[in-house]
């Protein structure tokens, strides 16, 4: 699951600098727009009652799996987390003029991506890229912009 980050107003950099030094200038300022998604994405919200142990003997450990209780009162876990927390990567692109985030986890869509995200995900607070666009992005493209126009005199 990956997503690119498209900032406009690059290609005006680029006139005024030349791509070189439009690369060099700018990079820092992708790389922090898409750490700031992957840091965002990354974060998990608060546990809940699926994270302890219950009265159904089943529940699941962030970063270790599922866990089940056996009849004889042992616990066994499946270890089948693929550690999403862990897994959210930014790598920049086009010589540091395009950030692309994401994570190999399998069923991240089903946790972070609001078109597939599971009922119960949402219901706990699951953060989504859908919300990361509403809720950080706009002030990401007005900090990148005051920068862009910083360069070409806007």
């Amino acid at each position: 699951m990956n997503y690119m980050v498209t900032v406009t107003g690059i290609e005006a950099v680029i006139a005024k600098l030349g791509k070189l030094q439009a690369e060099v200038l700018v990079a820092p300022w992708i790389q922090a727009v898409g750490i700031d998604a992957q840091t965002w994405m990354a974060e998990y919200p608060p546990s809940t009652e699926a994270n302890v142990a219950n009265a159904m003997g089943r529940w699941y450990e962030r970063g270790r799996g599922s866990w089940r209780t056996r009849k004889n009162g042992s616990t066994v876990n499946d270890g089948k987390s693929e550690r999403l927390q862990a897994n959210w990567t930014m790598t920049t692109t086009d010589g540091g003029l395009g950030a692309l985030v994401g994570t190999s986890v399998t069923y991240a869509r089903f946790v972070n991506d609001r078109e597939v995200q599971a009922g119960f995900h949402a219901r706990r607070g699951w953060r989504t890229v859908q919300r990361w666009k509403e809720q950080r992005w706009p002030e990401m493209r007005r900090w990148l912009t005051e920068q862009i126009d910083k360069v070409i005199g806007g």
